[in-house]
């Protein structure tokens, strides 16, 4: 699996530069979130002996996408965390030299990291499910598979003004769900 990762990797390292940075807001933080999907990997790839992927692309652009959505959680969350005047008090007391539980600088995720991040993504799938074929499918092309809205529109046979409506549908359907849980 390693060569036709690291061609993909290559090939493809501008798009995936470009989901990061679209989903977290920063392209410092994309680059991370890329070389981090790059080498998680990688390293699976060592421990998973025999398995093939059949599309590392689409393989590495989901990857990449999840590991941005955590790192807009993880901002989001630490961002509430200092606007909340509790915290703030906290923040007073807490010593230099003190990290935060699973702190992502680190790359060091813990258990109830993992299973918060499974929870999530039965959560996405399930507001995917939700929405109309057509908008999903837009939607998954568009923002999982990495194509353009251009390549959308020849692919489901639509103009592009409605591929971007589509795709907006869906975000905001996927943002007021996690927006209620907040």
């Amino acid at each position: 699996m390693d060569e036709p990762l690291l061609q993909a990797y290559l090939t493809h390292r501008s798009r995936l530069l470009s989901l990061a940075t679209r989903v977290v807001g920063c392209r410092w933080k994309g680059e991370d979130i890329v070389q981090d999907a790059y080498f998680r990997m990688r390293a699976a790839d060592g421990q998973a002996a025999g398995s093939v992927v059949r599309r590392p692309f689409q393989y590495l652009w989901s990857v990449v996408y999840r590991l941005a959505l955590d790192a807009r959680r993880d901002i989001a969350r630490e961002e509430h965390r200092r606007a909340s005047p509790r915290s703030r008090h906290e923040d007073e007391g807490q010593s230099a030299t003190s990290s935060p539980p699973g702190d992502t600088l680190t790359g060091v995720t813990t258990p109830e990291q993992e299973v918060a991040g499974r929870d999530e993504l039965r959560k996405v799938i399930a507001i995917l499910q939700t929405l109309p074929p057509r908008t999903r499918q837009a939607f998954e092309l568009h923002q999982i598979q990495g194509h353009t809205q251009r390549e959308v529109a020849e692919i489901l046979g639509i103009s592009c003004p409605r591929v971007s409506i589509m795709i907006r549908t869906a975000a905001r359907r996927l943002n007021d769900a996690f927006d209620a849980d907040a």
